[in-house]
């Protein structure tokens, strides 16, 4: 039994375009474990992933990224897993990369909002440094990343989450220079459960 995965997009220019979208992924229950495929842990020297669209990110690709990196999660921890793949990493931050310095007032207008509305405090401010002198969309080769979750632990009360992950990103301008790369890096990244527009959401609080 796959993971049902419930996508409710507002579909305007982008197919992330419209601050709800930031929490366009939410998962309806995880993968059932009689069913369940034993997740593969190997962690190759992956290449770089596809080029990001011009049009930004699409929730399928979010949706099968996620169902991939949170196969192996359970209960609440897919809950954060999901959150933390689909949204934070694939809705906002990406979007973030690709289309902060746009040209277009509105375009990086809206993808610097959906990157607070899933990063708060020093993760939102690392990642605002990191791409402050990248150049505008039409320069830059934004890759999808490579995500491997390696475990997820929630609080009881279930405010709290920490991740443990390896990561794949590659950002580069369009003569071939690196901007940024990390290739199999491990992270611990930490996560609270807010209150979002409509239902709860996850947001990431630390990175490291």
């Amino acid at each position: 039994m796959r993971p049902r995965i419930l996508i409710v997009a507002a579909l305007l220019v982008l197919p992330w375009l419209g601050l709800e979208a930031c929490a366009s992924v939410q998962p309806t229950s995880p993968p059932s474990k009689a069913t369940m495929t034993p997740p593969h842990t190997t962690r190759s020297q992956v290449p770089p992933p596809s080029t990001l669209k011009p049009t930004g990110p699409s929730a399928k690709d979010a949706t099968r990224t996620a169902t991939h990196s949170c196969l192996h999660i359970s209960r609440h921890q897919y809950e954060v897993c999901v959150a933390y793949v689909a949204n934070a990493s694939y809705l906002a931050r990406l979007p973030f990369y690709k289309f902060g310095h746009s040209t277009n007032a509105d375009l990086a207008r809206t993808s610097k909002q959906h990157l607070e509305s899933r990063y708060t405090g020093t993760p939102r401010a690392q990642i605002e440094r990191q791409a402050g002198t990248w150049p505008p969309p039409d320069q830059l080769d934004v890759y999808l990343p490579s995500i491997h979750i390696d475990s997820v632990a929630v609080a009881a009360d279930l405010s709290t989450a920490t991740l443990t992950t390896h990561e794949t990103w590659l950002v580069r301008s369009e003569r071939g220079t690196t901007l940024f790369s990390e290739r199999n890096a491990p992270h611990t990244i930490a996560m609270a459960r807010v209150r979002g527009l409509i239902l709860h959401k996850w947001i990431v609080t630390g990175i490291r």
